[in-house]
């Protein structure tokens, strides 16, 4: 493991790929620091029950969480500096 890699479970890998995917973000170049220049991230309608790998995108200006029924908790954003926007509507 390298300096600064985040430690995730397989599960959570897998979520984090699908949000790349989603956003049209190489997953395979976000270890390399591709994520850094995203300033805004959508999850909608995935059903994930956590966020992870938020501080692989310091660089974000907006966070849109929409439909995630299955989110608990918001936590893990004090990483992101220059979030002015953060939109989150819960599902039915």
């Amino acid at each position: 493991m390298e300096e600064g890699e985040i430690l995730l479970s397989e599960k959570q890998e897998k979520m984090l790929e699908e949000l790349c995917t989603t956003n049209g973000i190489n997953y395979g170049k976000l270890k390399d620091g591709s994520g850094r220049q995203v300033k805004g991230l959508e999850m909608f309608f995935s059903g994930f029950p956590e966020i992870v790998g938020i501080s692989y995108f310091p660089s974000l200006v907006m966070l849109c969480i929409m439909g995630q029924d299955t989110l608990d908790k918001i936590q893990g954003l004090e990483s992101l500096f220059h979030l002015e926007e953060l939109w989150i509507c819960p599902g039915n």
